[in-house]
């Protein structure tokens, strides 16, 4: 069995990372969702329209 480098296999860490970070803001804040509280608004739009709702429901720190 011969050995293969994994080295020239595997993208740099920073590469990987990048390309997560694409992925996830295109996800969040690109394509609209289907969820039922969207309404075809992107998921990050969601949660923007519910922060003032989700303020006024926060509780006291004990």
């Amino acid at each position: 069995m011969k050995r293969v480098r994994t080295a020239a296999v595997k993208p740099p860490i920073d590469e990987l990372q990048n390309d997560l970070d694409g992925w996830v803001t295109a996800y969040n804040e690109t394509r609209p969702h289907q969820g039922r509280w969207c309404y075809g608004k992107t998921p990050m739009q969601t949660f923007l329209d519910a922060l003032p709702v989700a303020r006024e429901k926060l509780l006291p720190a004990a």
